[in-house]
């Protein structure tokens, strides 16, 4: 479960604009592809390049950061 603050003001990007790599990865459930398809846009790919690279998995890194409720800067992970 997670929380969705309202009410909402915002639309979120939706599931379908997900890319089939991230809503296939076995380990990102469907409340993270919820969060990851609730944020209003994606970041840019500036943000995205910019953004420090910690890891070699992706998918781990985003898990933990959407547990601490840094959704774009998943996606920043996600997206590289």
């Amino acid at each position: 479960m997670f929380e969705v603050t309202k009410p909402l003001t915002t639309i979120g990007i939706g599931i379908d604009q997900i890319p089939e790599h991230i809503k296939n990865n076995k380990l990102l459930t469907g409340n993270d592809l919820g969060l990851l398809a609730s944020v209003e846009s994606l970041p840019t790919q500036e943000e995205i390049n910019n953004y420090p690279k910690n890891t070699t998995d992706i998918y781990i890194e985003a898990k933990k950061l959407i547990e601490k409720g840094e959704i774009i800067n998943a996606w920043k992970i996600l997206l590289r």
